[in-house]
């Protein structure tokens, strides 16, 4: 499909999207996985377009990652190696884009792409 070009999108699963920009549908992609999505309850699935627990072979070791299935090899969890750490930044990221995004909000992509770099020490004094 050509989003880009202002065709409509209807995902499986998923709200028709018609009529919809590829900004409005990033805009609700961050949203969802910002504050819907549940981690401990549910799985990324590309292969099955919708929502689903996680199957047992997903379940990620700790409950500090999401199940993430690889859409080549169902029984790979992609997230499998993220670390309590990473996930804590994996949401900091979101909810950043999250509230840069919110109420019909305009964002730049490049500040939304911005690379995170942490703060020096002593820098928030």
């Amino acid at each position: 499909s050509n989003l880009a070009a202002g065709a409509a999108a209807t995902p499986r699963g998923g709200e028709a999207a018609e009529g919809q920009t590829v900004g409005s549908l990033f805009r609700g992609f961050v949203a969802f996985y910002n504050s819907r999505f549940s981690v401990k309850d549910e799985a990324v699935s590309v292969r099955l377009g919708q929502r689903a627990p996680p199957a047992a072979r997903l379940r990620p070791k700790t409950e500090a990652a999401p199940a993430i299935e690889d859409p080549f090899d169902e029984s790979n969890n992609l997230a499998a190696t993220m670390t309590a750490e990473g996930y804590a930044r994996f949401r900091e990221e979101f909810g950043r884009a999250s509230s840069m995004l919110e109420d019909g909000k305009e964002a730049a992509l490049s500040d939304l792409l911005t690379p995170w770099a942490p703060e020096e020490a002593g820098a928030a004094e």
